[in-house]
């Protein structure tokens, strides 16, 4: 699974590169003409015509973002990884959720959904990253309502 995740991750890189090279390309080969001609009226229709398919390709090739999501294990993972691991941010709150919690399996799974619930309107998709934990993330999958655009309407609520 792995290696199909890392052959996906790079396909997705690459097409978003040549999305771009050839969104670039086509505005230039389309207003080109135009431009060139001389001719106020094929300038207009060309630069609408290149202007709207190239956002069109671009929109579908710039990059999206993915979050990152950590199963913390105790609060004092919580809050060695907070202090250690350069770009994580774990918050206050949750380092104290997690060190309040009587169960801290279900306390992580919690605090999993919750935040990626959170993440839909600002995200296109998430990592959910565990540490032996891997069987614990289909749980946090199953709890988690549909990513559907109705859900992502009402999570802005």
């Amino acid at each position: 699974m792995d290696k199909h995740l890392d052959i996906l991750g790079i396909l997705y890189i690459v097409f978003g590169g040549l999305g771009l090279l050839i969104g670039g390309s086509l505005f230039f080969l389309i207003i080109g003409p135009g431009l060139l001609s001389g001719d106020p009226t094929a300038m207009t229709i060309l630069g609408i015509i290149g202007s709207m398919l190239t956002f069109f390709i671009l929109s579908f090739s710039i990059p999206k973002i993915i979050a990152g999501i950590f199963l913390l294990k105790s609060g004092k993972m919580a809050r060695v990884v907070n202090e250690r691991v350069p770009g994580i941010n774990v918050p206050d709150s949750v380092i104290r959720e997690m060190e309040q919690a009587k169960d801290p399996v279900a306390k992580s799974i919690e605090i999993a959904v919750r935040t990626i619930t959170e993440l839909r309107a600002l995200a296109s998709g998430v990592h959910i990253m565990t540490l032996h934990w891997e069987d614990k993330v289909q749980i946090v999958l199953d709890s988690l309502e549909p990513w559907t655009p109705s859900a992502l309407a009402n999570s802005t609520d």
